[in-house]
């Protein structure tokens, strides 16, 4: 809700389209392709600016580096 990108938006409503279940193989990767498409289209096109909204749900460097 935070972010607004069409590749963010396939991605989503392509992984939330099949219920996570047995026997759903066909959907489940066909659901993963979607994904996997929306993700090079997002990595090609689209800086880290459009996903600034989020950057306070991030946990700090604090909290998941070893030191």
């Amino acid at each position: 809700r935070l972010v607004s990108d069409p590749y963010v938006d396939e991605a989503l409503q392509a992984a939330l389209a099949v219920p996570l279940k047995l026997n759903q193989r066909e959907q489940l990767t066909a659901a993963a392709d979607a994904v996997g498409k929306a993700a090079f289209g997002f990595a090609i096109e689209a800086d880290g600016n459009t996903l600034a909204a989020i950057d306070p749900l991030l946990p700090k460097p604090e909290q998941y580096k070893n030191q």
